[in-house]
């Protein structure tokens, strides 16, 4: 984190020249968008999945999860 916070203005300074602010802007929008879209299938996927098993296991002990690794 410590490096984007460091990098991240030096490399939109140098596309402002070339955008502007409106468009640079609204290219950081799309990109934080497509960010969120690629951490859903990556990881938000796989925490749905791991949360059924839980709920699978809790249902079959009568709402009991002893052995789940919350």
């Amino acid at each position: 984190m410590d490096m984007g916070v460091g990098f991240g203005p030096f490399i939109l300074g140098m596309f402002m020249p070339l955008l502007g602010y409106r468009n640079l802007y609204f290219a950081s929008a799309i990109l934080a968008l497509l960010i969120a879209v690629i951490y859903h299938f990556v990881h938000g996927r796989l925490f749905r999945i791991q949360r059924t098993r839980w709920m699978i296991r809790i249902n079959q002990n009568n709402g009991f999860c002893i052995t789940c690794d919350f």
